[in-house]
């Protein structure tokens, strides 16, 4: 694996366990144990595929969900 695959991986591990602490910091929603299982649920599944060297998929999955981040907020403002 490479540095910069190695790293984007361990950044969003970074990420995702940061969420995890956030959601507990943060004042309880309705939704705050379908978040904790979520963000537990992704935490498993960076640490299972990061240790079975699923890199690549790993990655296709991370760009599809940023992508996914950068339209989800515009489309409301676009009437959709």
């Amino acid at each position: 694996m490479d540095g910069l695959t190695k790293g984007y991986v361990l950044a969003q591990l970074a990420y995702w366990t940061q969420q995890l602490l956030v959601v507990n910091l943060e004042e309880r929603r309705h939704d705050y144990w379908q978040m904790i299982a979520h963000h537990v649920a992704t935490i498993s599944l960076i640490v299972i595929a990061y240790a079975n060297h699923h890199t690549r998929v790993t990655n296709l999955i991370f760009v599809l969900m940023d992508i996914i981040e950068l339209i989800f907020p515009v489309s409301p403002a676009l009437g959709h």
